[in-house]
């Protein structure tokens, strides 16, 4: 019987191995997304997907086992009919006086056989049934919500100020990081943030994110404390040097699942100089796991781009300028120096002499 059935069942394998692998593609990407999932604060909708993808991979792998059930049931009742036919067949010879008692017993010993199916269907509905904790306890998880929440909210049209106020933090007593720092910029200044690696650059962006709490001083936001700011994810946008994409089109990863025009995307793929793709059929491209099939100053303006489309007043770039080709340094360079309607925060050690003196104020770590 599997031999006869044996093209449709290695079809439901594929078929279910596939939509496992999607599956955990995307989730890979949600969890390298955390933090760009906060901050566009788009939980509802990535937990949505999950759920949309989490059942299609039960449903996937559910019609994948009833039909391996289905003719497993089929091979082990024709098995078990021929049990039947060995006990009809004894009990002939014990009338005809050829087969003893003892020897139809042993025969009907046989027929125990047939609780053997029942059973094994009871191990998997338990294997079913053991998995639900631990797939509501994952659901729990991503949805988390902190149980006291911030009650206080700054207008994103507003004029905003960024104070530190003689800060410090590190990770571990024996090594300070930041010690009685100070930076004070409203809109829409442009602070530049350099010195060596491990300095303390990202750190005091991630105190500003509420990453982290200060061992001293405060970090205020219009003289409100970052951690009591109810939408600070909402004011603040920020791109990493290693920006994360989700296996999905361009169009989805640059409105990052908002309901945007085409018509603004295709804009900003002109200003961000990507305008190959500045159109519908390139809105419509896929993008692998990671973007891996795009350059690395392809992936740098991508990600430019997704944070300038998201209006908030701060912005926080962390080293936009690594690692990418000359053209493409020179093109987010210009995008940078155009941005004049926000509080942006740059961190980098690449930036040219010239380039460095446009900004307002730079900010030296390490010092």
């Amino acid at each position: 019987m599997p031999k006869l059935v044996e093209q449709k069942l290695q079809k439901t394998q594929k078929e279910s191995a596939k939509v496992f692998e999607t599956h955990l593609a995307k989730f890979t990407d949600w969890l390298n997304s955390f933090e760009l999932i906060k901050n566009f604060s788009i939980e509802n909708k990535i937990l949505a997907k999950y759920r949309e993808s989490n059942a299609l991979v039960y449903a996937t792998d559910y019609r994948r086992q009833i039909l391996n059930y289905r003719f497993w049931l089929i091979s082990s009742s024709l098995s078990y009919l021929s049990h039947f036919i060995i006990i009809a067949f004894a009990g002939v010879l014990i009338l005809r006086g050829d087969f003893s008692a003892g020897q139809f017993f042993v025969a009907i010993g046989m027929i125990d056989q047939l609780s053997m199916p029942i059973l094994a269907l009871s191990v998997y509905m338990q294997d079913f049934v053991a998995v639900k904790p631990v797939r509501d306890n994952l659901e729990k998880f991503i949805a988390y919500q902190p149980e006291q929440t911030p009650n206080e909210t700054l207008s994103p049209e507003a004029a905003l100020q960024v104070e530190f106020n003689n800060v410090d933090f590190s990770y571990t007593p024996e090594k300070p990081l930041l010690s009685h720092f100070n930076l004070k910029a409203s809109s829409p200044e442009h602070v530049l943030l350099t010195g060596p690696n491990g300095a303390g650059k990202s750190t005091s962006m991630n105190l500003l994110l509420n990453y982290y709490e200060t061992q001293q001083g405060t970090v205020n936001i219009n003289e409100i404390a970052v951690n009591e700011i109810a939408n600070l994810q909402q004011i603040i946008t920020v791109m990493r040097q290693d920006a994360t994409f989700f296996e999905d089109s361009l169009r989805e990863n640059l409105r990052v699942y908002q309901d945007l025009p085409d018509s603004q995307l295709i804009n900003m793929l002109k200003r961000v100089g990507l305008e190959k793709w500045a159109n519908k059929s390139g809105l419509d491209m896929p993008l692998q796991s990671g973007a891996t099939n795009l350059s690395g100053g392809e992936r740098r303006r991508i990600a430019l781009a997704r944070a300038l489309l998201r209006d908030a007043p701060i912005l926080i770039l962390d080293e936009p300028l690594a690692n990418i080709d000359q053209n493409s340094q020179s093109v987010i360079e210009g995008l940078i120096k155009s941005i004049d309607d926000k509080l942006v925060f740059l961190i980098s050690h690449q930036l040219t002499g010239k380039m460095a003196q446009s900004f307002d104020q730079v900010i030296h770590f390490g010092d």
